[in-house]
């Protein structure tokens, strides 16, 4: 896991397809070496060094960790999932603790992040099969999502009547479960105001479309976590809604974690690492995610090693084929051409 640390002005926090413009101001940092494979060795960091003899004020404990002990957790569709390590602060923990603590504390997470990087799996593994949690309500955003989409909608029936049927908010709010709003910045932010009083403490809503429901109240329980990819097209979150949850933290895919437990060949972890450093250092366009690293793995075993390598050319947009087959060549010695499969 890894946060950039840049502040936006005016009243648009998260705009575009540039993951520097994203809204992020707290820090955390890789623990253990999450992004070092097996064999390599963690870079040292430098000691800070004092620039003033006054003795500093005494800072204030901070509040005890959410630390269950476990690296390993169990998804809803039970696959497993395995944490990753982080220093957070002055605290040392790990990604589903993290989320965990926050939620129990009342606080609205929020992840940034490209598609396929492990998002959604982190989220389902820190709600699920925990005492903290009455279960996970999941909401996929998009362009066309409305307020009503989130609260209540009318179903037609046979007779020409119109049936009720209420939404992830409402049935997460009344079942005191946490609603997870997955690409919520490819929601439009007028239809997001729908969630403003039950973030800001009223903890409770009414749906103008079914008067007839009277005014929702969240149970305990109930809390919001969301997650976007910031290059998603169209993707924007204004200040209003973003202030409700807490500062946004990007995160990657933890290569380590790939070779260590999910059986992905350090070969292809090692290439998808440096491919990432090249998009982040702006020399290259795209670089696989733990998706593409799981599905590399799966195709192997069923096709063998060199149709991977061209299934990893197919997953990549056509504009960074040729730069990825070069890539592939350059890593491995595996020639494969600079185009999607054909049948």
């Amino acid at each position: 896991m890894t946060v950039r640390t840049t502040n936006v002005d005016g009243t648009t926090a998260m705009r575009g397809t540039a993951v520097g413009v994203m809204n992020v101001l707290i820090a955390a940092s890789v623990l253990d070496a999450a992004a070092v494979l097996p064999g390599e060795r963690a870079a040292t960091l430098p000691t800070a060094t004092a620039t003033d003899t006054a003795a500093p004020a005494a800072a204030p404990a901070p509040a005890p960790a959410v630390r269950s002990g476990k690296t390993q957790f169990t998804r809803p569709n039970g696959e497993e999932f395995f944490a990753r390590k982080i220093q957070f602060g002055d605290q040392e923990t790990t990604d589903i603790d993290l989320t965990r603590g926050w939620l129990a504390e009342g606080l609205h997470p929020f992840y940034v992040g490209k598609a396929g990087c492990g998002k959604t799996a982190m989220i389902e593994a820190a709600t699920h099969d925990w005492e903290g949690s009455n279960g996970l309500v999941t909401m996929m955003g998009t362009a066309s999502t409305t307020a009503s989409d989130f609260t209540v909608t009318r179903v037609p029936q046979p007779d020409g009547t119109f049936a009720t049927k209420k939404g992830p908010l409402t049935e997460a709010a009344e079942g005191g479960k946490v609603l997870y709003v997955d690409e919520i910045g490819r929601i439009e932010p007028r239809e997001l105001t729908v969630l403003y009083s039950v973030m800001d403490g009223r903890g409770e809503f009414n749906i103008p479309e079914a008067p007839e429901l009277g005014t929702i109240v969240c149970q305990p329980g109930f809390k919001v976590i969301a997650s976007t990819n910031p290059d998603a097209p169209g993707c924007i979150i204004d200040d209003a809604l973003l202030n409700r949850f807490m500062p946004g933290i990007e995160y990657t895919t933890d290569f380590s974690i790939a070779v260590r437990f999910l059986g992905v060949k350090k070969e292809v972890a090692a290439l998808a690492k440096d491919m990432t450093k090249q998009v982040k250092a702006g020399t290259a366009y795209w670089a696989p995610t733990m998706r593409t690293l799981l599905q590399w793995k799966k195709i192997a075993k069923i096709n063998g090693e060199r149709a991977a390598w061209q299934g990893l050319v197919t997953a990549a947009p056509e504009e960074a084929r040729q730069e990825v087959a070069a890539a592939i060549e350059r890593a491995v010695g595996v020639k494969v051409e600079a185009a999607a499969w054909e049948m």
